[in-house]
């Protein structure tokens, strides 16, 4: 019977690791303006790596930190000479390393801040790139490269003593297609302030402004003059759009320190889910220091940035490497198995705390036994409570690989991108659809181990009735 509920209680947390095998988890520091202290950034690196030896997904700080402020490190100046290159090897005849050393420094030039002598070498790597691809006879790529010039530059021009007329009528060509298109209208607001407005990294106004746009999608960001967003993907494909530039995301992020967010108590339960969506993170931990009748704790807590919700939290009283991972544990399983963790949300009664799991903890002293025999059980109640937890096990088995089916596909549709009404709904459901398997799974996995339990208890009082060993008797 033991042997039985620790197969089931096996299979539940391996159902929950596939579940989660895919999900990226973010673990950051949390405090007031201006921001966390070094204190509670050890401590954070504490238990981001308690999470990642527990569990794949876990980005390190620097993963963390290129999300947050972008990675490329490159300079202006050496795309320049990078670009220089590249248009060596072009003239050379070597357009397959031209087309490669194009791709980088086109993507280089995305992952930087934008500016008018960024998107001046962004459009001249384009055209470039487009060229080159024409050469190697791939029209598609090449028009595919062109739309997302004009996109951003409608008036781009052709330099004639660089690119021959054949390219340009090309490039006229395209231009012509997307003037043609279907408008959409994208209007652009800000949280504050008089934000500049970059669509494709160029600069088309200060917010608020309203654009009239071919249909398509676009990259869309914003600055001001301490600030500046990342660049965001919309969709204007299907219908017209309305978008907020929220600068208090950027003015929390605290790449530097942990890293983490500086933000106010009253901020806290509203703004990590949006800092997560904005990062691209499925899970945020936020770790923060609290105080609380002069005694001093670490706070954790885990956020479900899909389903915009707090999981859970948990507080301890020190920094010490067993408390943090006893505090780990409990967040990404929710399995208290310490007594130094204080569980935060929802805060039970004393009486209704579940009592940890010590591992190593002596066995309960076995009671006395009773003066009278128990009464003898039917074998058919034995028989039944038995093929009861098989059923119910069998059961949550196959729940479990359904909101594992469910989720993967949720995963899947998240990747192609969440761009379109249709794309969102369909995740959407993908994830209800999961969730809903899941909580049946839970509790028929709880049924069929009680189901066990009860089938070995009552078979154990018929044994102890009948005085014998054996199978119960009628």
């Amino acid at each position: 019977m033991v042997s039985f509920l620790a197969g089931i209680a096996a299979a539940a947390l391996a159902a929950e690791f596939e579940v989660r095998a895919g999900d990226t988890l973010g673990v950051l520091a949390l405090a007031r303006p201006p921001g966390p202290e070094v204190e509670l950034v050890e401590a954070t690196l504490a238990l981001r790596q308690e999470a990642s030896a527990r569990r794949a997904g876990v980005l390190d700080a620097q993963q963390l930190r290129a999300r947050m402020v972008g990675p490329s490190t490159a300079s202006l100046e050496e795309l320049d000479r990078a670009y220089g290159g590249a248009r060596v090897a072009y003239l050379a005849g070597d357009h397959q390393g031209a087309v490669r050393a194009l791709n980088a420094i086109v993507e280089e030039l995305e992952r930087m801040a934008e500016s008018g002598p960024a998107f001046a070498q962004w459009e001249r790597a384009v055209l470039r790139l487009a060229k080159a691809e024409t050469d190697l006879g791939r029209p598609e790529a090449a028009r595919a490269l062109l739309d997302r010039l004009l996109r951003a530059d409608p008036d781009a021009v052709v330099d004639r003593e660089l690119y021959d007329a054949r390219f340009a009528q090309q490039v006229d060509h395209v231009r012509a297609a997307l003037r043609a298109e279907p408008t959409r209208t994208l209007r652009v607001e800000a949280s504050s302030g008089q934000a500049q407005v970059y669509l494709n990294g160029r600069g088309v106004g200060v917010a608020p402004l309203t654009l009239q746009l071919p249909r398509g999608r676009y990259r869309l960001s914003g600055e001001l003059p301490a600030s500046r967003l990342l660049p965001q993907p919309i969709d204007l494909r299907e219908a017209d759009l309305a978008v907020r530039l929220d600068f208090a995301i950027p003015d929390a992020l605290r790449p530097a320190l942990g890293p983490g967010l500086a933000l106010e108590a009253e901020e806290r339960g509203r703004r990590v889910v949006a800092v997560g969506g904005y990062l691209g993170l499925d899970e945020v931990v936020t770790v923060s220091l609290e105080e609380e009748a002069g005694a001093h704790f670490l706070v954790g807590a885990l956020h479900d940035v899909r389903r915009g919700m707090l999981v859970r939290d948990g507080r301890i009283r020190n920094g010490r490497g067993d408390a943090i991972a006893a505090l780990t544990q409990f967040l990404l399983t929710g399995m208290l198995t310490s007594s130094l963790v204080e569980p935060l949300h929802p805060r039970w009664p004393p009486s209704l705390v579940p009592s940890p799991v010590l591992p190593g903890s002596p066995a309960q002293p076995a009671r006395a036994p009773a003066a009278a025999a128990p009464p003898r059980v039917p074998t058919w109640i034995t028989v039944g409570t038995a093929v009861g937890a098989v059923g119910l096990g069998a059961f949550a088995a196959w729940e479990t690989r359904s909101a594992s089916s469910s989720y993967a596909e949720a995963r899947a549709i998240r990747a192609g991108g969440l761009d379109t009404f249709e794309a969102i709904s369909q995740y959407n459901a993908a994830v209800v659809r999961g969730d809903a398997a899941r909580r049946n799974a839970t509790l028929a996995w709880v049924g069929a181990g009680v189901a066990a339990l009860t089938g070995g208890v009552l078979a154990y009082l018929d044994h102890r009735a009948a005085d014998a060993v054996g199978p119960s008797r009628p």
